[in-house]
């Protein structure tokens, strides 16, 4: 690139966005400008796309060919290292998780990341929905999520930042073209090769000839043996049905050189069910997005633009999104989380009078990696730290929402009701961790400190959990501290995890999200 120019333009360009493409009918290279401002003025007017023959831009960056979350498999030392996240509310039992740097480019971590942009921007384009529903149409025209991917493989900028270009670009178009005023923007730099590629995977293109999907792919030691760049975007958004006007995808094609997509449910114009339904597709897009290094840090190559900025992400929806992640993580991302909206405390239950002061802690096992020595600082040799998450069961609470299965089943559109959930929704909230490993911390993993005790053949406690960063207020409670079994063991805990951030480890700050990932 030549030249620097003023957002992407070009020198003189500041009214249009401008880009270049081969177009293999014309057998060279297309250049045109996307008009950005101009109302009121004569000429053009924003979103009209101008050909051009010639630019002061030097059209020559191409999208990345960016790696794949969990690649190049970079991991920080403590990655699963244990970590104290969670307390019980009744018995005070403490429970330790796995560390999680939440990067990208993790191996162990890397689906972490995928949770935190799955919830908030799903909860995000959900209440845009209801936004929309409500306030935008008075609730007088149906709003439908829709699921489209955007198309220009070959398309050249000049730019620093040649993403976030093409995405302005991309603003511009469905603004414009189709009254698109905020959307999630997903970036893909690869398709699956043709000859490897499974029917159901192809996204409106050619057939596919073989039999992989992109969970096969990702599985293999090179996935990218099975890959072609072939750069694209997933948008998500929600809109008034029909508002996405698929009659015009072709003369729009003509004039940019754009191809759009709508993804929808086998013969139905329905191209996302409701919320549990975006969950599972931003869910397995973000399983082979991009992943793009900034000056702060390393992270997911999405983008919100327009109105969806300004949403916000309700923590009912986002614990319903929540619930759908669980279960969408181990079939598209490989790996489990467990929901502890859902989860209940597991530890044995304590038989003491209420009004009498417990003693029954003696026998939980973090007091064995303390000394007695008075200033009560944890041994970290008793035993090896796990190289993984605690071992959370396999049987990961599920949500009981029945609205999805419903509406499949009546052949229904969604709509948005006042409570931003879909009519006739019904759901219910029970639910804990259940199965043979009582919690965290089983299946036989060396821990540098141990889980709870297990309730063998005793009633589990059942207490709500809650981050251990809210514990203090449990602490300052002598008469909680008194009839609590655990409260001994969660004041250790809890200075463990005060000690651990005021020396900088500030990722221990954000460990208690409602999705905690498992082996």
């Amino acid at each position: 690139m030549s030249v620097q120019n003023l957002n992407g333009d070009g020198y003189g360009d500041t009214s249009g966005l401008v880009y270049g493409f081969e177009d293999d009918e014309a057998e060279g290279k297309e250049i045109r400008k996307v008009i950005r401002s101009g109302y009121g003025h004569i000429g053009a007017s924003p979103g009209d796309v101008e050909p051009m023959s010639s630019t002061k831009s030097t059209l020559d960056d191409r999208l990345p060919k960016s790696p794949l979350p969990g690649d190049p498999g970079y991991a920080q030392p403590d990655c699963g290292s244990d970590i104290p996240a969670w307390a019980c509310e009744e018995c005070g039992n403490p429970i330790y998780i796995g560390r999680t740097c939440k990067n990208p480019s993790c191996e162990r971590c890397w689906a972490a990341a995928v949770r935190d942009q799955v919830v908030v921007r799903a909860s995000k384009l959900y209440g845009l929905g209801g936004d929309l529903y409500h306030n935008r149409y008075n609730e007088r025209h149906n709003v439908d999520l829709n699921h489209i991917v955007a198309s220009l493989p070959d398309i050249l900028v000049d730019s620093d930042e040649p993403i976030e270009h093409v995405l302005k670009i991309l603003k511009v178009i469905l603004e414009k073209k189709w009254h698109i005023e905020g959307f999630e923007a997903i970036y893909h730099p690869y398709r699956i090769k043709d000859e490897y590629r499974k029917d159901q995977y192809d996204h409106g293109g050619e057939p596919g000839r073989g039999d992989m999907t992109w969970a096969d792919v990702l599985n293999e030691d090179d996935p990218y043996q099975y890959l072609k760049h072939e750069p694209h975007f997933h948008i998500f958004f929600p809109a008034k049905r029909y508002q996405f006007d698929y009659s015009t995808v072709e003369s729009i094609e003509r004039e940019t050189g754009w191809v759009f997509h709508r993804i929808t449910k086998e013969d139905s114009h329905i191209s996302v069910w409701d919320l549990d339904d975006i969950v599972h597709q931003l869910t397995y897009c973000y399983s082979h997005c991009g992943v793009i290094e900034t000056e702060n840090k390393t992270k997911l190559a999405s983008r919100m633009k327009g109105d969806l900025h300004n949403i916000d992400a309700l923590d009912r929806i986002k614990k319903r999104a929540t619930a759908s992640f669980t279960d969408a993580a181990p079939k598209l991302l490989g790996v489990n989380f467990t929901d502890m909206n859902e989860a209940s405390c597991e530890a044995e239950s304590c038989d003491c009078d209420a009004d009498e002061e417990c003693h029954c802690e003696d026998d939980h096992p973090l007091h064995d990696l303390y000394d007695q020595s008075g200033d009560a600082t944890p041994d970290y040799n008793a035993s090896s730290s796990s190289s993984a998450a605690p071992s959370f069961n396999d049987g990961a609470v599920k949500s009981t929402d029945t609205s999805t299965n419903d509406l499949l089943s009546s052949g229904q559109t969604p709509r948005m009701s006042r409570d931003n959930s879909t009519i006739d929704n019904t759901e219910s909230e029970s639910g804990s961790i259940d199965g043979d490993n009582n919690g965290v911390g089983s299946g036989g993993s060396k821990r540098s400190v141990p889980s709870a005790v297990a309730t063998g053949g005793a009633d589990a406690c059942g207490g709500d959990l809650i981050p251990i960063r809210e514990a203090q207020s449990l602490l300052d409670d002598d008469e909680w501290c008194k009839q609590a079994r655990y409260a001994d063991a969660l004041r250790l805990a809890y200075e463990e995890w005060q000690d651990r951030t005021d020396d900088g480890d500030d990722d221990l700050l954000d460990q208690d999200g409602d999705a905690v990932q498992r082996r």
